[in-house]
């Protein structure tokens, strides 16, 4: 099972895939795509991004904020004026780290399971 399609991304016109790698290793990562905001929303289209992620051992290095710009030229350069991400609620340090990038929370998303999860 796969929760993304990075070749999908890869080739598609609305979204790029960002990686920084150190000494070939992979160690992080990120992607952005254009996505129509909710009716009730505006601006009407934003960037999206997801896949972000730093691998452990090189936590703290300024690895996201170095995806998290180039994703933020690659959505200035679409004509995008805004970016959002999803991140779990009790995920402080990733909260931390997108708010010393000047993100702010903005909509709360709740659930309530109804088969006992």
């Amino acid at each position: 099972m796969s929760y993304y399609n990075i070749g999908e991304m890869i080739d598609a016109p609305d979204a790029i895939v960002m990686v920084a790698e150190i000494d070939g290793e992979l160690v992080a990562s990120g992607y952005a795509k254009k996505r129509r905001s909710r009716h009730y929303t505006s601006p009407d289209w934003h960037a999206f991004l997801g896949f972000m992620f730093v691998a452990p051992d090189h936590r703290g290095k300024g690895l996201n904020r170095l995806i998290v710009e180039a994703l933020t030229g690659w959505a200035r350069d679409q004509g995008l004026t805004e970016i959002r991400l999803t991140v779990y609620p009790g995920n402080d340090p990733a909260l931390r780290a997108y708010e010393k990038q000047g993100f702010q929370p903005y909509l709360t998303e709740m659930r309530l399971g109804l088969d006992g999860d």
